[in-house]
Order: structure tokens, then sequence, then C-alpha cells
């Protein structure tokens, strides 16, 4: 017996330096100089304590191996602990990240937003000008109209003027007739004139028409410009909420945080407690030592017995321990579901932006293209209604043109010694030719 009482105190005389580095680490712990990490509690395998029991009964030597074994798996789960705290803190900061990334995708959406909304005001303001040119060419058709029916009844009563100064003035016929033929055509010029100038009325009506139709369309797309705005907003809104759950988790997972850190306090005094009982075997092992070298075998029975209580009260902290245990297993699930929830939640909100942005840009290219077409056919349209009113002045100027003619052949007649002169006529004539030259001016 006393040959395995010192071969037992043989073998733990070296492991002491190991429990004094571990008592120094788990020390610094305390200061809290190195918090996230515990790798340094942890004796490598080859440097355990491997203690030879052969003189303690069968069961408290089972004992001390399943109070070994216990402090592995202590040291196991504190490690575990640990990775699944740094994990989840790996995914709280993945989670701000990708709140920040939505965050500025809603301002980029916000901006082509403001970007289309001013790309359609401008759009209506000129729809505004060529309804306002269209109007001004309207009123002018008009003024043009109004003049050749003061022309046409200017040219009536001429002729009526004409038919009554035929039967007094019989030498005058040949040159009456000259005059009434030639006002004759250009009574049908202007009348065809006219039935032109009423075609061209009816085109610019339905040009008219047609900004309408192409107004209350960029109406409807100003309508759906706004409700895509309004989902915009219901976006911002679903993000705020969304933060404000991240809040929450921040403050839950602080919460399960600080749990975790007292778990592992409580994991570092129930080491503790383990180094200090080692301690006291290691004491106990150098009184045993002391005892067999003074042949005093009543204190060894009572150094025996002073282990036998160490290894009961052992166990009765391995028993604490498996409960603290069970404790940091339910916090490590909550911090599970609890990242599976965020998970779900970004994946929720990454999907519902993806499909609104696509959903604005598919309609802002379909509006800006319609916008395109819209502006071409508005020039187009103004281009040709320019070129023609301006024909059309072209050859009221022209007409004016012939009566000057016509006036110079009633002077030639009037001057010649066929018939007096008529004061009546050229009078009437004379208003015509300055009439026509005011509208060409």
């Amino acid at each position: 017996m006393n040959s395995s009482i010192l071969r037992t105190m043989q073998l733990m005389d070296k492991p002491l330096t190991i429990f004094e580095q571990t008592a120094k680490q788990d020390m610094r712990l305390q200061k809290h100089e190195s918090p996230p990490m515990l790798s340094s509690l942890f004796v490598p395998e080859q440097q355990k304590f491997k203690i030879d029991f052969s003189f303690v009964p069968q069961s408290e030597e089972q004992d001390v191996y399943d109070s070994n074994l216990n402090v592995q798996q202590l040291q196991q789960s504190v490690i575990q602990s640990t990775q699944r705290y740094n994990q989840t803190a790996h995914y709280l900061q993945e989670s701000r990240q990708n709140v920040a990334h939505l965050r500025d995708q809603n301002l980029l959406l916000t901006r082509e937003l403001d970007l289309k909304s001013k790309k359609l005001k401008e759009t209506q303001k000129d729809r505004t000008e060529l309804s306002q040119q269209n109007a001004v060419l309207l009123n002018d058709n008009s003024a043009l109209k109004a003049e050749i029916q003061k022309l046409n009844q200017t040219i009536s009563a001429f002729e009526t003027q004409l038919s009554q100064m035929q039967q007094p003035v019989q030498t005058k016929n040949l040159g009456a007739e000259i005059r009434a033929k030639t006002l004759n055509k250009e009574n049908q010029v202007l009348k065809l004139a006219n039935l032109q100038l009423v075609d061209e009325n009816a085109q610019l009506q339905e040009l008219n028409h047609g900004l309408e139709s192409q107004n209350q369309q960029l109406q409807a797309d100003s309508y759906k410009i706004h409700s895509l705005t309004s989902e915009n907003f219901q976006l911002g809104t679903a993000l705020k909420t969304m933060e404000k759950q991240l809040e929450l988790f921040r403050a839950e997972n602080s919460e399960l945080k600080q749990q975790i850190e007292e778990q592992i306090d409580e994991n570092v005094q129930v080491l503790e407690s383990y180094f200090q009982f080692m301690n006291k075997v290691q004491n106990l092992n150098q009184q045993i030592k002391t005892s067999v070298e003074n042949d005093s075998v009543q204190q060894l029975q009572e150094l025996i017995l002073q282990i036998t209580s160490t290894y009961k009260s052992n166990l009765e902290q391995q028993t604490e321990v498996s409960i603290h245990q069970s404790e940091q297993n339910k916090l490590n699930k909550q911090l599970q579901e609890k990242d599976a929830e965020i998970k779900l939640l970004i994946v929720g909100q990454e999907q519902t932006l993806k499909e609104i942005e696509a959903k604005v840009t598919e309609t802002a290219q379909t509006q800006e293209k319609e916008l395109k077409l819209i502006q071409e056919q508005m020039k187009t349209n103004y281009e040709e209604l320019k070129t023609k009113t301006h024909m059309k002045i072209i050859q009221i100027c022209e007409q004016g043109k012939e009566i000057e003619k016509i006036k110079e052949q009633i002077y030639q007649i009037r001057n010649s010694a066929k018939f007096e002169a008529l004061p009546e006529v050229e009078e009437q004539i004379q208003k015509i030719i300055t009439q026509i030259a005011e509208m060409c001016q």
C-alpha cells in the first residue's frame, strides 16, 4: 500500500505547474482581459491529471473519473457557447449591413422616381406649350376664315353693283363683263381656299382631340407614378418596421449575451472549485506522503476520510454543473431561433424590394418610350400645320397679286375712251387689296 501511495504522489508532482498556469489564466479571465476566447482555460489532453487512486474504494474512484469527465464536458460546452456567441455576433453584423443596403436601394429608387416625375412635368409643360400654339393657330385660322367671309361678302356686293350698272351703262358692257369674269374667277379661288381652310380646321380639331387623348394617357401615367411612389412609401415604412424589429432583436440578443456571460462566469466559478478541489487533493497527497514517512496509520486514515468527503462535495458541484449546462442549452436554442427569424425577415424584405424595383424600372422605361413617341408626333403635327398655314398665306398673297393685276387692268380700261370711271367699283377693289395686303404682312 505504501508503494501505491508513493506512486500516486509522484504522478501528482508534475501537473502542479499546469494547475498554476490554469489558475493564472482564470484570473486573467476574471479581469476581462480577453472575454470572448476561453480556449486558454483548457488543458491539453496529454497534460491532464492521471492519478492512481487504488487506495480508494472502487465507487469513489469511479466518482472521481466521472467528475473529470464532467469537467471535460463543461469545457467543451464553454467552447461551443463561445463559438455560438461569435456566430451570433457575425449574423447581427450581416443583418446591419443588409439593412444599410436596403436603405441605400430605397434612396436610389426614390431618386429615380423624382427624376421620372421631373421628366413627366417637363413633358407636360411642352405639351401645354404645343396646345397653346395649336390654340393660336386655330384662332389665326378662325380670323382668316372671317376675313375670307368678308371678302366673299364684298365680292357678292361688287357683283350686285356690276349687275345693277349693266343696264344704264351700255357702252361699258365690255369692261364690266371682263371685270365680272375676273372677279368670278377670284371668287371661285377664294371659295376653294375657304374649303381648304375648313378642311384644315377639321384636321386641327382632330389633332386637338389626339392631344387630349395623349393628355389622358399622361394623366394615367402620372397616376401610375403616384401609385409607385405610394408603394415606395410603404416599402420605407416596412423597412422602418424591420429596423424596429432588429432593435428588439438586438435588445433580446444583448440579454441573451448577458445571460451567456453570467453562465460563463458560473462555469468559471465551477472550474475554480474544481481547481481548489485538485489543490486539496494535492495537499492531502502531500500529507499522506508525510504520514507514510512518519508511519502514522491513524493520521493516514483521517486523510482518507477527508479525501472521501472531498469527492462527495465535488460530486455535488458536478450536479450543479449539469443544471447550468441544461440552462446553457436552452439559451443556445433561443439564439438559433432568433437567427432563423432575422434571416427570414431579411430574405422577405429583399425579395419585396427586388419586385418593386423591377416594376418601377419597367414602368419608367415604358413611360419614357411613350413620352418620346408623343413628343415626336406632336412635333411632326406642329411642323405639318405650320407648313400648311404658311402655304395658305403664300396662296392668299399670290391671290392679292392677281387682284393687283386686275386693278391695273381696270385702270387701263378706265383710262381708255370706252367708258367713264366708276369710283364705287374702284373703292371696293381698293378695300379688297388693302385687306389682303394686311393679311400678308
